[in-house]
């Protein structure tokens, strides 16, 4: 399978899995001197070639590539991640109004996720504030929370981010199911 294909399949996932909107989150992938990124308001669920950009680690980033372009480099360049997933799953954004770290409670969430922390940055969209603080945090962790935004994961492959994404969204779906189950 090629990497269109790839980034197809992932972003199908994302969204018929309801872990982004139509025209939310993005995608990227290292390769050697540069990074391939869906393009700024790229459908997910519908990718094609069309779809991708090219950029550089280091200069220009194109005004095509997604707004959160300057972050995935600056995760790129802080860690061994190979691809970055952003998405917007719901579960995980509301339980990041309360929580600083979230703690699975599932079995394969406490597997694969033993905590995940959240962020929290004035400008949770785009910002050069956001880049360094989801850079600084995907070195010690697979995914992190920003407060009220979404969740960024790093991965061998989009396979792998993608993987810690959807383990994080049940996750964050059974502790607010065990709120709900609590005697009043």
């Amino acid at each position: 399978m090629g990497l269109v294909g790839i980034f197809a399949q992932v972003g199908r996932d994302l969204y018929h899995g309801g872990l982004v909107t139509s025209h939310g989150g993005n995608l990227s992938l290292r390769r050697k001197g540069e990074m391939v990124i869906t393009k700024t308001g790229a459908m997910l669920g519908h990718l094609s070639d069309n779809d991708l950009v090219r950029v550089p680690l280091d200069g220009e980033i194109s005004p095509q590539a997604s707004r959160e372009a300057p972050l995935h480099r600056a995760v790129y360049l802080a860690t061994n991640a190979k691809a970055l997933v952003h998405a917007h799953p719901a579960h995980a954004i509301a339980l990041s109004f309360s929580h600083d770290t979230i703690v699975p409670r599932d079995a394969e969430g406490l597997y694969t996720l033993p905590t995940v922390p959240v962020v929290e940055v004035a400008q949770p969209i785009g910002s050069q504030e956001l880049a360094q603080a989801v850079a600084q945090t995907l070195m010690d962790a697979p995914v992190v929370v920003v407060r009220g935004h979404g969740t960024f994961a790093k991965g061998e492959d989009l396979w792998d981010a993608l993987r810690y994404t959807s383990v994080l969204e049940t996750s964050c779906e059974i502790l607010y199911l065990l709120t709900l189950s609590q005697p009043l």
